[in-house]
């Protein structure tokens, strides 16, 4: 039995045979003194420190940020003058990875080689086969305007391959188009964007759904390329009848009868 439950328990047993204040007084002292109730224990659970940073700086001008994480796990991240940006993670079992980015050769709304405009760059190392999105400069058909045409000509005829929206699916997508270039016409969205060669380059295509969206973003943003304020062909079929546009004023994608004529206006990727 706990010290103050004994002594509480004394104290009334002289109370009951002293029949007098006196011990009353004593056991409720030892009441508000604590005795007579049991207080419980103070929470002693060790909160774990949660993930902090560092930055420190050189004269050379070399950053170098490090970050423990919860888990034990330690990234460090070193970014050179020169613009290389070195990451190394040390997992908590000892586990050790550094990956090594160079600095970007172009940034959105650059010229690109092409002579066109970046509207996208990838530096967060995302796409395997691809840095970089150039797309056309204004007036890239010999026409002040974007020409307009159809997506296809036919409409009920299924071309499998074509229906992918991500980014970095657009030339793909528009080879299906130009393998059905007798169906679908000689001057379809897709056979326009693959005629073209500016810069000298034939590897220029009809952005995916999603790559037209990245060039409404950026390009439209950055008030460059002289965009239409029209609806644009993307190469995403989005059935046997319809495909997938992009109107430039607001930014609302749709699905459109694949005979409507809309603007054109190709891209290309590169490393």
């Amino acid at each position: 039995m706990h010290y103050c439950e004994r002594m509480v328990q004394m104290m009334r047993l002289k109370s009951r045979q002293s029949k007098t204040l006196l011990g009353a007084a004593i056991v409720s002292m030892l009441v508000i003194v604590g005795c007579g109730s049991k207080s419980s224990s103070p929470d002693t659970t060790r909160v774990k420190n949660s993930a902090f940073t560092t930055t420190t700086a050189v004269d050379d001008g070399t950053q170098t940020t490090t970050t423990v994480a919860d888990d034990g796990t330690q990234t460090t991240t070193t970014v050179a003058d020169d613009g290389n940006e070195t990451t190394t993670t040390v997992a908590d079992d000892g586990n050790e990875t550094t990956t090594t980015l160079a600095p970007m050769a172009y940034a959105i709304g650059d010229k690109g080689p092409a002579g066109g405009v970046i509207f996208f760059a990838d530096t967060e190392d995302e796409f395997a086969t691809f840095d970089f999105l150039e797309v056309a400069p204004a007036g890239w058909s010999g026409e002040k305007s974007d020409p307009t045409a159809s997506w296809c000509d036919d409409l009920g005829k299924e071309l499998t391959g074509a229906g992918a929206t991500e980014i970095g699916t657009g030339q793909s997508n528009t080879k299906v188009l130009e393998q059905s270039g007798p169906t679908c016409g000689a001057k379809s969205a897709g056979q326009l964007a693959l005629a073209y060669n500016g810069g000298k380059k034939d590897d220029w295509f009809l952005p995916s759904k999603g790559e037209l969206d990245l060039l409404y973003a950026n390009a439209k943003l950055l008030k460059v390329s002289e965009l239409n304020d029209a609806v644009y062909w993307s190469s995403s079929s989005s059935n046997e009848f319809r495909a997938w546009g992009q109107l430039f004023t607001s930014g609302i994608a749709g699905t459109n009868f694949r005979t409507s004529s809309f603007a054109v206006r190709p891209i290309r990727s590169f490393k």
